[in-house]
């Protein structure tokens, strides 16, 4: 509890350790293989491992962890070979991307630290059980729809993408009509759910020897980019149409 303590009051040198962390981790040799393409399972294992390890640590605000560690790889590179540095900037934009798997590790170490406490300074304004159900239902369905067809669809198959994307606006939108939920919310359900098929098709390929998935992080920030926008510009306009709807009835 000491160290959590210490490492909560400063948590800025945190950061810069994370930074520092994630730019030693980068250089494991068994996180590429031998014609420097990525493997996939370890690379994705050993991330999550490393989020997890910080969330356990330091449970306040766990996302910036994985920021901090996602910058590390980068960080290396232009350190090591200076040349890099024109490519820092492209790096820099995927550094999110990769910090995917380290944030979702990081939150489940928050859930698990000892370190972790609750503060009742703000009122918390707690979800109507009708929409947490909602959501959760839809979360499943989703879940579903989005993974299942991955054991089915031939690899490489532009099908799933598809899949993916009429599922996030299918999710977004019923979010924001059915659930009541918030547009943000909405969207962020979509998403969650596109990385939980994506990542299911990732598994997938690498235990049953299909495509590598060398460029990962370039291949999930395309995903991402292709389901993300048209689901949360479909947010946006359901929930446009319910308040015309219901200024229109008010009248």
């Amino acid at each position: 509890m000491n160290l959590v303590s210490n490492l909560r009051n400063h948590q800025r040198w945190f950061f810069v350790g994370c930074i520092a962390f994630g730019a030693l981790v980068s250089r494991l040799p068994f996180l590429t293989e031998s014609n420097g393409n990525i493997a996939v399972l370890p690379y994705l294992t050993t991330w999550f491992a490393c989020g997890f390890l910080a969330g356990l640590l330091v449970p306040d605000s766990p996302w910036r962890w994985g920021i901090a560690m996602a910058l590390g790889p980068p960080t290396a590179a232009v350190a090591l070979k200076p040349q890099m540095t024109l490519l820092a900037p492209v790096m820099m934009v995927l550094a999110p991307v990769a910090a995917i798997p380290i944030v979702l590790g990081a939150y489940i170490g928050m859930l698990m630290s000892p370190g972790r406490v609750t503060t009742a300074a703000a009122p918390v304004h707690s979800m109507p059980p009708a929409v947490s159900s909602r959501l959760f239902l839809l979360f499943v369905v989703g879940l579903l729809v989005s993974a299942i067809p991955v054991f089915f669809v031939p690899t490489a198959s532009i099908i799933l993408l598809i899949v993916w994307a009429g599922t996030a606006v299918a999710i977004a939108a019923t979010s924001v009509a059915w659930a009541r939920s918030g547009v943000l919310k909405g969207t962020g359900l979509a998403i969650g759910l596109v990385v939980c098929g994506f990542m299911t098709a990732v598994i997938y390929d690498t235990s049953t020897g299909g495509p590598n998935h060398n460029m990962l992080p370039f291949e999930l920030m395309y995903v991402l980019v292709a389901t993300s926008v048209p689901a949360a510009l479909l947010a946006l306009l359901t929930r446009w149409l319910i308040a015309v709807t219901s200024t229109n009835r008010g009248k």
